[in-house]
């Protein structure tokens, strides 16, 4: 009488290692790029995209903002840039050469800088003069827009806040130095123009004296500029508006 054995063949060609072998042939040759079956490794997709990146740059970055074209002079918050980006080489100082940078915008331009500089700006706070100075600023001449990165500025410890109608950039100190208004879903920053800031500064002085004096009236401020040291004021207008003066003159 024969005994009955459960046991399974062991060796390597039993039925299992077998069907194993059928499965693999009718999946095809294996590829030892990606590991797959059906293709082989010169006609893998990975191949050719490991390929594709081997001149690309170690660092890049994506722009939210899509490259419509915008004044060299306007500058615009942006969220989705991790890096500063200026249009115009001019308005830069401090160049100096950098890694290369990748940037692809939202509507999937790319393009490639290795140019760096620092910019100044004259932000209108509230009417206000506020001085504000940018580093690590990227030259991109294919861009057509100027963007301020949002997390470039929280880095510096500064903070943002927006609103619907546009957004405030705050120091460390909580005190507001640079603002943007909020213009077709896009906020733009608050500056002042070269011949604005001297307009400012002239208007500035000349109120402030104006102010000293007991809200003296412009030709006597003008006189008394010519007698005493220290009242300094290049030009005098008469287009200034002092509310206080206006009030009393009501009554």
């Amino acid at each position: 009488m024969y005994g009955y054995s459960s046991k399974k063949p062991t060796n390597r060609y039993s039925g299992n290692n077998c069907n194993s072998n059928r499965n693999e042939q009718r999946k095809g040759p294996r590829c030892y790029q990606c590991n797959l079956y059906g293709h082989l490794a010169k006609n893998c997709d990975k191949r050719s995209n490991d390929h594709s990146d081997v001149n690309k740059p170690k660092n890049a970055l994506f722009v939210a903002f899509s490259a419509q074209a915008q004044s060299s002079n306007d500058w615009y918050l942006d969220s989705g840039s991790s890096s500063h980006l200026s249009m115009d080489q001019s308005k830069l100082n401090n160049l100096r050469k950098s890694a290369k940078l990748q940037i692809t915008t939202a509507d999937n331009n790319q393009m490639v800088t290795d140019t760096v500089g620092s910019v100044h700006l004259t932000a209108n706070v509230a009417g206000s003069q506020s001085d504000v100075n940018v580093s690590n600023v990227y030259f991109v001449p294919d861009l057509r827009v100027n963007l301020l990165s949002v997390s470039q500025i929280v880095s510096k410890g500064n903070s943002v806040l927006f609103n619907a109608s546009g957004a405030k950039i705050y120091n460390s100190d909580n005190k507001v130095i640079a603002s943007a208004t909020h213009v077709n879903n896009l906020f733009k920053l608050d500056i002042l123009t070269k011949c604005e800031t001297v307009m400012t500064v002239r208007s500035n002085k000349q109120t402030l004296w104006h102010k000293r004096m007991a809200h003296l009236n412009v030709d006597s401020l003008k006189r008394l500029s010519k007698l005493v040291r220290g009242i300094n004021i290049s030009d005098f207008s008469k287009n200034g508006i002092c509310e206080i003066c206006m009030l009393g003159k009501s009554h």
